[in-house]
């Protein structure tokens, strides 16, 4: 089974606010102008870690 994950930081878990998803600085994402998007970050990779490791428990065999 393929399995397509598509994940954008506004929907991750324990994002609160804009900042956490790198706005407003300037580049957009640009964590030495936000370390809040830092955080974000590490709360999307984690989110994504745990679809994955779901789907791998489901019988997933590929993502994309």
């Amino acid at each position: 089974m393929k399995i397509l994950i598509s994940a954008d930081m506004e929907g991750a878990s324990g994002i609160a606010t804009s900042r956490e998803c790198g706005y407003p600085s300037r580049p957009v994402g640009d964590p030495e102008a936000n370390p809040d998007y830092l955080t974000g970050r590490r709360w999307l990779t984690g989110d994504v870690n745990a679809a994955v490791e779901g789907a791998l428990d489901a019988g997933a065999t590929s993502f994309v």
